[in-house]
């Protein structure tokens, strides 16, 4: 069975894909190819398996990538699937390993008794004398109080095999991978480097432990990739020849950290070299010095107070630095000054305080050069107010009213909000006439010194300002004040319901649905005269805009 596995494979051709790559934690190999653990920095992935994602179980491998038979589980089967919960409490239940996949795959094995490969991959077009690292997840799936708590813990080989004679080149194994409380993914890692003919070879894992109870494991995230090899090194650049240091094609003359990639002949690899350089080479120094007149600077023994350059000489132990040059600047004291106007209620924050009042301050600063200056700001505070007549009660809706409005500017401009109500948006005088209850306001700005005030009023519309309702009736039929009615303004365009009460609650008066001229009460209860005294009314009436309007109190009946 083994030759026909082996023959199939060699017949695979696999397609390679690039992939981000997880950080190996894992294993050295000792190989017959200069086998080792990747010592440098993972480059290009060159193959990735994830085995997809789906409803379980998944599709079967391709033929010749495992002597496992794929179906249900039982000893010498696997499973594509993306759960491993697949016999009850004896295994773990959790999801596949790869993060953020949904219904994600992997590979469940039942290992059998017999030495069995679990995965093999064949890999062409391999780079001669290139480090390589292949990697992947494995899981006992086994729970601890399986198998008596005396399961079997997978073991599994590592193996790289010639393609063509089948010889194995490298090999390593796992070792027992132990039960867990829960499922717990762990990463090997595989690492070699190819001969200086060597352009392919065959991976694969197998079972490397005994039959019997346990040994049951999962496999998860394949990955493949190149492994670079890399180089830190430190110079002081005042002990390197004419102080620069060349890394591959890149020259570095001054302090810092590097990073230089260089390609490697004969292989698919790139150096990776981390350099830092400390010190500095032969230098010549430019400084600028400032001092304020009538001041004088020390430099190198002699003193100077104008504007100069002076070059000096150094020769620390290193020899590194050998000239500095000094430009000397000399500032001159300077004033300027500003005039700003402002508004009364305004404040401005100058000369170390917040400033209310009509006034000239001075700051003083320093310059660039450590030299004081001084700013003088003349402050004029301008006042603007506003003077207006306003309605100052209820209003019915559709009145128009005229309201006024002055400042102390001879050029002030106004502005009414909202206009629409206003005749003229603008005018110091306009006419108002409110449609509706609400705020409104006037707004002035004085060109002159740029200042502006607001004033505001509210307006409350009484939709039946006049209306009238008396307290008292005399129903003596003498012709005056005869009946206890509403006298209702034009607002009211109909009564849905007018209605009397006596002082215990019983109702001596009901009409409902009638027009305002008809709501009226004649002092009699069931064809008799009521008695003397206080009656309660409700009256509920239609506004002209649909609107409804409540009128309740009461009424004294004498005679």
């Amino acid at each position: 069975m083994m030759n026909t596995f082996i023959n199939t494979i060699l017949d695979l051709s696999p397609s390679l894909k690039v992939y981000c790559l997880i950080p190996l934690l894992g294993l050295a190999v000792v190989s017959k190819i200069q086998a080792q653990d990747c010592e440098g920095e993972i480059g290009m992935v060159i193959f990735s398996e994830d085995f997809g994602s789906g409803a379980g179980p998944g599709p079967e491998l391709p033929p010749g990538t495992t002597t496992y038979n794929y179906g249900s589980i039982g000893n010498g089967n696997y499973v594509v699937t993306n759960t491993t919960g697949l016999n009850g409490s004896l295994w773990h239940n959790a999801p596949d390993h790869t993060p953020g996949d949904t219904d994600g795959y992997c590979l469940l094995f039942d290992a059998s008794f017999e030495t069995g490969v679990f995965y093999a991959r064949l890999f062409e077009d391999l780079c001669a004398n290139t480090n390589y690292t292949f990697s992947c997840f494995v899981t006992n799936l086994v729970t601890p109080t399986a198998c008596g708590g005396n399961s079997i813990e997978p073991d599994l080989k590592f193996s790289l095999l010639d393609p063509v004679t089948m010889d194995e080149l490298g090999s390593v194994t796992t070792g027992g991978i132990p039960t867990t409380s829960e499922i717990t993914w762990i990463q090997y890692s595989f690492s070699f480097t190819t001969g200086p003919a060597q352009m392919g070879g065959i991976i694969q894992i197998t079972n490397n432990a005994p039959g019997g109870c346990g040994n049951d494991l999962a496999i998860d995230d394949l990955s493949f990739s190149i492994c670079n090899p890399f180089l830190e090194q430190e110079f002081d650049l005042c002990t390197l020849p004419g102080n620069v240091l060349q890394v591959g094609d890149e020259i570095y003359d001054s302090p810092g950290f590097y990073e230089t990639i260089i390609d490697i002949p004969n292989s698919c690899h790139d150096s990776i070299v981390y350099t830092t350089l400390t010190g500095s080479g032969p230098v010549n120094t430019d400084e600028f010095l400032w001092i304020c007149q009538g001041d004088s600077i020390n430099i190198g023994g002699n003193f100077y107070s104008s504007d100069t350059l002076v070059i000096d000489t150094i020769s620390p132990p290193d020899d590194c630095i050998e000239t500095i040059s000094y430009t000397l600047d000399v500032g001159l004291y300077a004033q300027t000054s500003e005039q700003i106007d402002l508004c009364v209620g305004d404040s401005l924050f100058v000369a170390g305080e917040w400033v209310f009042d009509n006034g000239i301050y001075v700051d003083t600063f320093q310059s660039i050069q450590g030299c004081d200056s001084f700013h003088l700001t003349e402050l004029e505070f301008w006042e603007f107010e506003l003077d207006a007549d306003f309605p100052q009660s209820n209003l019915a809706p559709g009145e128009t009213y005229q309201v006024f409005v002055s400042s102390n500017s001879i050029a002030g401009n106004y502005e009414w909000m909202p206009p629409e109500f206003f005749s003229c948006a603008t005018c110091p005088d306009p006419l108002f006439t409110p449609l509706e209850s609400g705020s409104f306001s006037v707004s002035g700005f004085d060109p002159v010194s740029g200042c502006a005030d607001t004033l505001q009023f509210n307006v409350v519309i009484d939709p039946c300002r006049n209306s009238f309702i008396p307290n008292v009736f005399s129903p003596d039929q003498d012709g005056v004040n005869d009946y206890f009615q509403p006298f209702l303004s034009n607002c009211v365009v109909n009564i849905s319901t007018f209605q009397i009460y006596d002082r215990w609650g019983n109702a001596v008066h009901v009409q409902d649905n009638i027009p305002v001229s008809e709501a009226r009460w004649d002092g009699r209860c069931r064809n008799k005269d009521a008695a003397v005294g206080v009656y309660a009314y409700y009256i509920e009436a239609q506004l002209f805009d649909g609107g409804m309007i409540l009128f309740k109190g009461d009424v004294t009946l004498i005679r």
